[in-house]
């Protein structure tokens, strides 16, 4: 920016954004918030597999599922008796989170013959994402005359899922498959991806 702006960060979010501005804290602090973002998203689902309109149809739209996501954020700053002019602070803060629910799968009607047990229904939501972030910090800052001088860090939780239903084409394998109707080939497969770690 060239100095066209400049700010100090004065409250306890500075430990993660800017730790020398836990110097210009003037009085102990003690910080309860959270956020909560309710998004809302749609789309038209489309397999781009031509003739196959299956489970994917693309004659309507569909909404994503209600979700709350609750981003807390909690925070104590404090005098450092035994440093002077030094400021102490810990947080414990999701700096983010967010992910979406769709309920976009359902077998084509036929997909079964008749006389044989369907499998076990589809989740309500088939296709899904989450991914959110925690952070529990420690930071110290000090000053020296017009200067600030801070150091922070901590650990960072993460957590990562995805799902989504893959149509497997067995054709590939056995060409003699490829005669059936394009509608009855593809075969769904429920996958999902769950992870998490530490940094």
């Amino acid at each position: 920016m060239g100095g066209a702006y400049r700010s100090v960060v004065s409250d306890w979010s500075s430990i993660f954004w800017n730790p020398a501005g836990l110097a210009a804290v003037e009085m102990n602090e003690v910080s309860l918030a959270g956020t909560f973002i309710s998004p809302l998203s749609s789309c038209v689902p489309h397999t781009q597999i031509p003739g196959y309109d299956g489970g994917y149809p693309m004659r309507y739209r569909v909404n994503a599922g209600s979700r709350l996501f609750v981003l807390p954020q909690i925070a104590y700053v404090m005098n450092a008796d035994f440093l002077s002019s030094t400021k102490f602070g810990v947080a414990l803060f999701t700096p983010f989170g967010l992910g979406a629910s769709w309920d976009l799968y359902d077998p084509p009607i036929g997909f079964y013959e008749r006389g044989y047990t369907p499998p076990k229904a589809f989740p309500e939501h088939d296709w899904e994402s989450d991914v959110s972030i925690t952070c529990a910090y420690i930071g110290l800052a000090r000053k020296f005359g017009p200067l600030s001088v801070g150091i922070a860090g901590g650990p960072l939780f993460g957590s990562i899922s995805l799902r989504k239903v893959k149509l497997y084409d067995p054709a590939t394998a056995d060409t003699s498959l490829y005669s059936l109707p394009v509608q009855f080939r593809y075969f769904p497969i429920d996958t999902r991806f769950d992870g998490n770690g530490v940094s």
